[in-house]
């Protein structure tokens, strides 16, 4: 609760849940949260609000300590106190902005002294690392830095008949001020930024101090709603309808689950009479009927409750998530597989009602049938291999003429075949056969006789050579050549080297008394071969 002091005071280190207040003057609600990590570490926030009501005025200013400079939260409250005493206690009974605001600013300017004492006097805590206590130091050179936003309103009086409110601020905390109906909020002219602040050690920082000036009421119009909250709190910036205090409350909880949390500091003043649905009943909770799960995809159905406009079906695991709908069955997009849990609340004029009871679901991983799984990289390079070894030894087996499956796969032709390459004899002469076809890459090779003697061959007729080709690739000629020489000499030959082409074709004749070639020959090929003797003289 608040401190009912001088001052009314909400207390840094613990959250205040949205409270409403019938003050002298005016009506009003304020709260307090903490950010999700200041909370979790048991440490004051930065934030800080402080009001003070007279019999016909109330006064506020609501501070938002930066947490880069030396303890934020030092700063925010030393600010918040001294412009609330000097908005009750020193400002002029004047409308003049101009006035009011360079009063202001020499006010700031006047609070750095004091200021500079507080912090230099500032105990650091005794168990914190040297590291640490270096850093604080530094800061604590540069002083204690804070927005803030402040005001005061006077009623109508002898004083001000039209009533008067005086508004002033530094920084980018919200300040709102609607008139009657659904207008829009007044313009207030300056500008809220994040650069804009106040410093215990050099006062105004990033610009010029921002003043708004007006009558309360005015022949067109009347203001009777005035907000103030810190930047914590952003997610009520689209709200153009006054929300009940259960839907604030809602939105602060919702603000500080976020991971980007920050302290959160809310006032709300009504000049008029209070709105009938802030203290509004909330909906009660819709009773679910079913929840279920289909392909990754959670269902649910309630029934239906009595004057709710919407409905709002959250579901939670590390994180929250929620969809609104008018229907009272719906069902969430694909979620990924874990564990989840499901409560479902309705909604009446931009006011959330009670929470259903919540369901357990678990979304179990998919199933992938083994028949439809792709096979990885890895085994389709060890396929590819396989089918690369596999071909590669049925080419060696199959495509040389000496393989053992070459004459399974190209079985023996019918036709009568014809020499491809000349033959290298074996004889007491130099035989060169000159083939009707010449072979691709065939060498020639040379037989010399080293016996001087002349033989002269009886031969018969130039005969047709027509071999019959074996399983084993050797043909023997049907019509045999008879030389017959007039002396028999002792020939050594010294062949020359055959070159291997690929596939390699060889034909090998030799010449004896009775004279026999082996070729080896191509099976596509036809014709006769005529050999002729050169004697070496």
């Amino acid at each position: 609760m608040l401190d009912r002091g001088e001052f009314l005071r909400v207390p840094q280190n613990q959250e205040t849940p949205v409270q409403v207040a019938r003050g002298r003057a005016v009506a009003y609600r304020y709260a307090y949260a903490r950010a999700a990590e200041t909370r979790a570490a048991g440490d004051v926030g930065q934030d800080y609000l402080a009001v003070r009501e007279g019999e016909r005025s109330f006064v506020f200013a609501l501070c938002d300590g930066v947490s880069q400079s030396f303890y934020g939260d030092l700063a925010a409250r030393y600010l918040g106190d001294a412009l609330v005493s000097w908005l009750s206690d020193d400002l002029r009974s004047t409308m003049e902005q101009q006035t009011i605001r360079a009063d202001l600013a020499a006010c700031l300017r006047d609070l750095t002294g004091p200021a500079t004492e507080l912090v230099q006097r500032h105990p650091l805590p005794p168990d914190i690392p040297p590291m640490l206590r270096d850093v604080l130091e530094e800061k604590r050179a540069l002083g204690s830095e804070s927005t803030f936003v402040c005001g005061r309103l006077d009623l109508a009086d002898d004083t001000f008949p039209a009533g008067r409110i005086v508004l002033a601020w530094m920084g980018d905390s919200r300040l709102r001020l609607w008139s009657s109906g659904d207008d829009p909020p007044a313009a207030l002219g300056g500008v809220f930024e994040t650069a804009q602040r106040w410093s215990s050690r050099r006062g105004l920082v990033g610009g010029e101090l921002n003043v708004f000036v007006a009558p309360l009421a005015q022949a067109d119009r009347r203001f009777s709603r005035l907000v103030a909250y810190s930047d914590g709190l952003a997610a009520l910036d689209d709200w153009g309808k006054d929300p009940s205090n259960r839907a604030l409350q809602d939105l602060i909880s919702r603000a500080g689950e976020a991971a980007t949390s920050d302290d959160i500091s809310f006032l709300e003043v009504w000049l008029g009479p209070m709105p009938v649905q802030i203290g509004a009943f909330p909906l009660p909770a819709p009773h679910l009927l079913a929840v279920s799960l289909w392909e990754g995809r959670i269902r649910a159905a309630w029934r239906p409750v009595p004057e709710a406009q919407q409905y709002e079906v959250e579901v939670r695991d590390d994180e929250v998530r929620s969809w609104k709908t008018p229907r009272t069955d719906w069902e969430s997009p694909a979620l990924p597989p874990g564990e989840y849990r499901l409560r479902v609340r309705a909604w009446r004029d931009g006011g959330p009602g009670e929470w259903g009871e919540e369901r357990h679901v678990s979304v179990p991983q998919p199933a992938v049938p083994p028949a439809r799984r792709i096979p990885t990289g890895l085994g389709c390079a060890a396929i590819a291999l396989a089918f690369i070894v596999v071909a590669g030894i049925l080419a060696v087996l199959t495509l040389p003429l000496s393989g053992p499956l070459h004459w399974f796969v190209f079985p023996t032709p019918t036709a009568t075949p014809t020499p491809t390459s000349t033959p290298t004899a074996t004889a007491t002469a130099t035989l060169t056969e000159t083939p009707t076809l010449t072979p691709t890459g065939t060498p020639t090779p040379t037989a010399t006789s080293t016996d001087t003697p002349t033989p002269t061959p009886t031969e018969t007729p130039a005969p047709t050579i027509t071999p019959t080709q074996t399983p084993t690739g050797t043909s023997e000629p049907t019509d045999t050549p008879i030389v017959t020489p007039t002396d028999t000499p002792t020939v050594t030959e010294t062949p020359v080297p055959t070159p291997t082409d690929t596939p390699t074709l060889t034909l090998t004749v030799t010449i004896t008394p009775v004279e026999s070639l082996t070729p080896t020959l191509s099976p596509t090929m036809t014709g006769t071969s005529t050999p002729s003797v050169t004697p070496i003289p």
